[in-house]
């Protein structure tokens, strides 16, 4: 699923950019090893690891940017973030807060729609890329939006049966 793949993309430059700050600390590389153990194989569960890291109260701390966050999270404890976080400056925290958000809205949003549903999203996404793409290349100018819409009218139907 593109959606899955998505969020392990922005889940791996978060990774990437903590080890950028903190090369000699040993949970992000034990993390860094085991995320790319299963990135090929299985992005869904580090989703599922994300999303279980950050379940229920801690999640809200996450929206509400609370520092107990560090404390609470498994998956902050898994990256020494209930350390580090301590000395983190100003710009490193609100970078972080940004990452936590951003995967957090994108796991709850995968988690919560049905993946048909999401699967159908996502099709219909690809194709209007798709369209968007072939018609930019060759006249320079937006597809038809009768046929985009046309198209997605008809997912919408075979949505419903």
């Amino acid at each position: 699923m593109a959606s899955v793949t998505a969020f392990t993309s922005i889940l791996e430059e978060f990774i990437d950019d903590l080890i950028k700050i903190y090369p000699d600390d040993d949970k992000i590389k034990k993390y860094k090893e085991q995320f790319d153990s299963k990135k090929e194989s299985d992005g869904k569960e580090l989703l599922d690891g994300f999303i279980a890291g950050v379940n229920g109260e801690v999640g809200k701390l996450i929206v509400e940017k609370k520092s107990q966050f560090f404390k609470k999270s498994v998956f902050a404890k898994k990256l020494n973030l209930h350390n580090l976080h301590k000395e983190m400056t100003p710009q490193t925290k609100q970078a972080v807060w940004q990452y936590l958000n951003t995967m957090y809205v994108l796991s709850t949003t995968i988690n919560n729609i049905p993946s048909n549903l999401l699967s159908t999203i996502e099709t219909m996404a690809e194709q209007c890329a798709s369209q968007m793409a072939e018609g930019n290349n060759e006249t320079n100018e937006m597809p038809d939006m009768s046929t985009l819409l046309a198209g997605m009218q008809n997912m919408m139907k075979s949505m419903g049966k």
